[in-house]
């Protein structure tokens, strides 16, 4: 009786008559309360019917009764993660596949939630198990790929997304995966075969056209690009697929506050994704005006009606107005005051490491072009590579930019911006750097001001100066890596006697033999990168590969680590060299330690280390490394003979700078 009681409230529950089954099985639990089955078929009755606590209590009392029955496990995980406990969900699913090692699909749900905790190397990882029993599963080919992809590995992402697509061509997802790796590999042509592939098994997908459009821009298709995007924006005109509320309620946010900054940032990202969108030319519009760039404000709203003209102008009513408002505004505003002449960017010393520190001179330096302002240097006390810290410490490394100095700009009775600045503290450090009036000025506030010097004392990206560049300049449509490459070498010119140490050090080591540079960093970087020990861990096997196609390969090791100096001698023998530098066995940076010796000299080491890197056939390192970034930008490198793993940080924007 009590066992016909489970079997039909089984059978009700499997012929999707979840109220039967509930009667049956809390009827029959009332006789037979420890029947381990019986509460796996309630969990079951009450998860489908959206009672998440009764279920999870009812499978814990299963899995009580029963430890060892790997379906429990899984039955667990899948309440705890349709409830949102991912974490939890994933121990379930791994404690089921301890308790049943050959269950089926367990490993591809691992896999899953992997991927789904950021955690991209372990789903690949459970992916290929769950292949190992089902290999012509195409859509599991597919998910490896993700996750390989987002674990840096490009080439195995290839390879997955093209068998998937072996063994089922009609996935457009497949087509579409591959694409987005090809064109992130610069394989523009065949990332747009591979979207008209799939925008054909599937062509009501706007992300899909989105692609494609940048495919076609990246072929420097321009027209067919705006087709693409225009499709896009018809299939989705409410912006789903993009954000479009969240991003543009973010930028607006920003606006609001005052943070002129971020609301570029996320409007310059915004039309990366969605080049052809009318609302990030309108957004920059208001960040132009409220720079008093009227003449900047007025194209971008020129550019903001083209797009709109370009796509279905009947879709954006409320942006139509906001744009004739704003011009309207702008017609009203009287002229900007013009800065007088003569009037000077000072660049202060950003105190941190030291291609950190030459980057944000280098973006001054074009902030000052864009401006019209003569630039003055200064590295003063807060730089980590002087010894004398009233002396501007930029001259014990490079040539002077001019004859100017912070005393020129103190003396004559200028008036300054940001205004917590004077002629009595310009060479003072830490003043209101972060938090406070003046704190945290990127270079686009400096754009369009009256006074006769501006200080820079807050790190300047190049990438937020790039897109407001004149059409005429010679920067102009550069991405970031070769307007850095072109600005380094126009104005960086090397002190003679560490040039000349430079080039004896490549003259005496290098001579005809070919060279890779590896660069290991210490440990202190780590802190700054949750995939450092695993990103590391790859440059070994990078180099023993190039090692294998060419035996003739001597190494070149750059590293501020005294164990990793250890570590590749004892691996590679004769075949390493390297130059004589200070290093280190600790955690700490050697800049922050005082037993160092001289502090200009670390910076000359740098240097050094640097340009030999940047003299070698090939390049080993970290993106997260600014040395790494450095030496992918010292000279024009075939793409393959660079390994850089990971982004490189030196050249990406930091999102971090403008949070507030």
């Amino acid at each position: 009786m009590n066992q016909s009681l489970l079997e039909k409230a089984e059978h009700y529950f499997q012929a999707g008559n979840p109220d039967a089954a509930l009667t049956a099985c809390s009827t029959y639990l009332e006789t037979q309360p420890a029947d381990h089955r019986a509460h796996q078929v309630m969990a079951l009755i009450r998860h489908e019917t959206g009672n998440s606590t009764s279920a999870l209590v009812h499978i814990s009392r299963a899995i009580e009764l029963c430890p060892d029955t790997p379906d429990y496990h899984a039955n667990h995980g899948a309440i705890l993660h349709a409830g949102g406990d991912t974490e939890g969900a994933l121990a379930a699913y791994q404690r089921a596949r301890e308790a049943g090692p050959s269950m089926g699909g367990i490993d591809h749900a691992i896999g899953h939630l992997l991927f789904a905790l950021d955690r991209p190397g372990e789903a690949a990882d459970a992916y290929r198990l769950a292949l190992g029993t089902t290999p012509d599963d195409a859509v599991l080919h597919l998910n490896l790929g993700e996750a390989l992809r987002g674990h840096g590995d490009h080439h195995g992402a290839i390879d997955s997304f093209r068998k998937s697509i072996a063994l089922a061509p009609n996935i457009a997802d497949s087509h579409y995966n591959l694409a987005v790796i090809l064109h992130e590999t610069a394989a523009f042509a065949a990332a747009r075969t591979s979207l008209i592939e799939a925008i054909r098994l599937s062509p009501g997908i706007a992300v899909y056209h989105i692609a494609l459009g940048k495919a076609e821009l990246a072929l420097g298709n321009r027209a067919a690009a705006d087709i693409a995007f225009r499709t896009a924006l018809q299939l989705d005109p409410v912006g789903e697929t993009y954000n479009l509320a969240e991003t543009t309620s973010d930028i607006e946010a920003a606006l609001g506050k005052g943070n002129l900054p971020r609301a570029d940032q996320r409007c310059r990202f915004a039309e990366a994704e969605l080049p052809a969108g009318p609302w990030w030319p309108y957004l920059r519009a208001e960040i132009a005006s409220r720079l008093n760039m009227n003449t900047e404000a007025l194209q971008w709203l020129k550019n903001a009606t083209d797009a709109i003209a370009h796509c279905a102008p009947a879709q954006f009513p409320a942006l139509e107005s906001n744009i004739a408002a704003l011009r309207a505004k702008l017609a009203d505003a009287p002229p900007p005051r013009a800065a007088p002449t003569p009037c000077y960017l000072l660049i202060k010393c950003w105190g941190y490491g030291f291609w950190s520190d030459v980057s944000h001179v280098l973006s001054s330096l074009l902030l000052a072009e864009m401006t019209r302002r003569t630039p003055v240097l200064h590295w003063g006390s807060n730089s980590y590579y002087t010894d004398a810290p009233d002396r501007d410490a930029f001259k014990n490394f490079y040539q002077p930019l001019n004859a100017l100095t912070v005393d020129d700009i103190a003396a004559s009775g200028y008036d300054y911006f940001p205004t917590k600045w004077h002629a009595g503290n310009l060479t003072e450090e830490g003043i209101d750097i972060w938090f406070g009036e003046g704190s945290r000025q990127s270079g686009i506030y400096f754009m369009n001001r009256p006074e006769q010097v501006v200080v820079s004392d807050f790190y300047t990206q190049l990438a937020e100066l790039l897109t407001w560049l004149n059409p005429e300049h010679e920067l102009y449509g550069m991405d970031v890596g070769e307007a850095y490459y072109t600005l380094y070498r126009k104005y960086f010119k090397l002190q003679p006697d560490i040039q000349q140490e430079v080039d004896s050090f490549v003259a005496l080591n290098f001579g005809d033999r070919p060279t890779v540079g590896v660069h290991i960093r210490n440990i202190d970087k780590s802190g700054e990168n949750d995939r450092f020990a695993e990103d590391q861990a790859q440059i070994m096997p990078t180099v023993e590969t190039l090692l294998e196609k060419n035996p003739a390969l001597q190494v070149f090791l750059l590293t501020d680590a005294t164990e990793a100096l250890n570590t590749w001698r004892q691996r590679f023998g004769d075949r390493v060299f390297n130059a004589d530098c200070a290093r280190t066995s600790s955690s700490v940076p050697l800049t922050w330690r005082d037993d160092v010796g001289s502090h200009s000299r670390l910076g000359a080491e740098v240097i050094k280390d640097t340009y030999a890197a940047a003299a070698c056939d090939q390049f080993v390192g970290l993106g997260c490394s600014n040395v790494a970034g450095m030496v992918t930008t010292l000279k024009r490198w075939r793409p393959e003979d660079l390994h850089v793993i990971g982004d490189i940080s030196l050249l990406r924007e930091n999102w971090l700078l403008h949070d507030w």
